[in-house]
């Protein structure tokens, strides 16, 4: 798994990525529930663009992430970023340390589910903390079978020999429900405030560019029917 995500950091530009943060839902949410001056931890923070972007914006934001390459990837770029590599299943902070946690498509790669993590995201958080974490969404068109047939291909043995790969799959992500991912935060501890789908599914095949009428088409279904193409879903929660 870090050597998978390893090679997706190798190919972007911490800097570039920042940019992008301004307008993105994440922002948007953290501005409304998170109010300066607040600690936040980014739990997963991959090259720190949002520990970047936050620091700039005035909260204090720490980062941390298993990927030692990820981490020096990101301290050469901003030495004075605090960024740790670490397990978020043994986060190195204190009880209550954090008023906010940010995870952006991070639990879900656990093997052994999110429970662990979320655990110990909630032992940092303050009392009342805020957590806004993003999964990978099971969407109005992926319960009409698109997961298992993508499963299918992928895992088939004899299409990964014919494509040169080894025939044994290996595990990558989980993808639940939004009334899944709300039960499993609500064991973890956690008062869900909102589920919200964010980005769009399938946006390269049928949007088009920003601008165009496909692109607005889509963008207006998705405003109107979010539960039909949002690949992601992000839960903002208290600590119970």
């Amino acid at each position: 798994m870090e050597k998978v995500w390893t090679t997706q950091w190798a190919k972007k530009d911490p800097q570039s990525m920042v940019r992008g943060c301004e307008k993105s839902p994440v922002w948007f949410w953290t501005k409304r529930y998170v109010k300066l001056p607040a600690r936040v931890l980014e739990a997963g923070c991959g090259l720190g663009q949002w520990v970047r972007f936050l620091a700039d914006h005035g909260y204090e934001a720490h980062g941390l992430d298993f990927s030692e390459e990820a981490i020096r990837a990101a301290q050469s770029v901003w030495p004075d970023l605090p960024l740790l590599c670490g397990d978020l299943r043994y986060i190195p902070y204190e009880d209550n340390s954090f008023d906010a946690i940010i995870s952006l498509g991070v639990i879900e790669h656990d093997i052994e589910g999110p429970q662990e993590a979320l655990g110990e995201m909630r032992r940092v958080l303050a009392p009342d903390g805020f957590l806004l974490s993003s999964v990978p969404c099971i969407n109005y068109l992926r319960r009409l079978g698109g997961p298992l047939l993508i499963d299918w291909v992928v895992c088939n043995p004899t299409i990964r020999r014919l494509t040169g790969r080894q025939p044994d799959a290996a595990f990558f992500e989980y993808m639940w429900s939004p009334q899944e991912y709300r039960r499993i935060l609500e064991v973890a501890g956690f008062e869900v405030l909102r589920l919200l789908p964010i980005t769009l599914n399938l946006q390269r095949l049928f949007t088009g560019r920003p601008g165009d009428v496909r692109y607005r088409f889509v963008q207006w279904l998705h405003r109107r029917v979010p539960g039909l193409l949002g690949h992601m879903i992000m839960a903002i929660c208290r600590k119970r």
